[in-house]
């Protein structure tokens, strides 16, 4: 179970620590560094929501129960899925840096439900904002969330490339009244 923690600074987190919401997962594999951290590469295969805690060898063991999705409307996923990964496209065109394999990974999914979750995923959206997602049980509304997110973030791109070229007018023209 991976599940996030509320406030990152907390070395020993307690149950009261972590988000409720998390994903089960396999761990395909595991490699311990010299530092003494652990490196997993997982495969998440559901939503869940603990259900109760209890503290076992020193470790929290919980209790989950799978969060179900809701049946929406298959013309309304269809055109958020369409709409989603359209504007995810433009991010990528526009300079968002995300490594080709994941690019080209989230580029290639079917699937609507595991698309919104893999986006908000990789990018680097708020916390609150990712948790938020994950505990959305309608795809159409997780689709609907990272759409905003999307827009949001292209927005901001548009205005950093805007500032980024007032600087430059105004270097060039400092530059030529020297």
């Amino acid at each position: 179970l991976i599940r996030s923690q509320r406030d990152k600074e907390i070395q020993k987190p307690d149950a009261d620590d972590l988000y409720d919401v998390g994903t089960a997962f396999n761990v395909l594999r595991m490699r311990k560094n010299a530092d003494g951290s652990v490196q997993m590469l997982v495969q998440a295969f559901a939503r869940v929501r603990v259900h109760q805690y209890r503290k076992a060898d020193g470790y929290l063991e919980a209790s989950v129960v799978q969060l179900p999705e809701v049946e929406d409307k298959p013309t309304e996923v269809r055109a958020l899925f369409r709409e989603v990964k359209e504007r995810f496209e433009n991010l990528l065109k526009d300079g968002k840096y995300l490594s080709p394999e994941v690019a080209q990974f989230v580029m290639n999914l079917e699937d609507a439900s595991q698309l919104a979750d893999y986006i908000a995923f990789h990018l680097d959206f708020k916390l609150e904002d990712k948790q938020r997602i994950l505990a959305t049980p309608s795809v159409v509304d997780r689709l609907k969330r990272i759409a905003i997110l999307l827009d949001a973030e292209l927005d901001l791109m548009e205005t950093q490339r805007r500032i980024q070229q007032q600087v430059r007018e105004e270097i060039d023209k400092n530059q030529r009244e020297f």
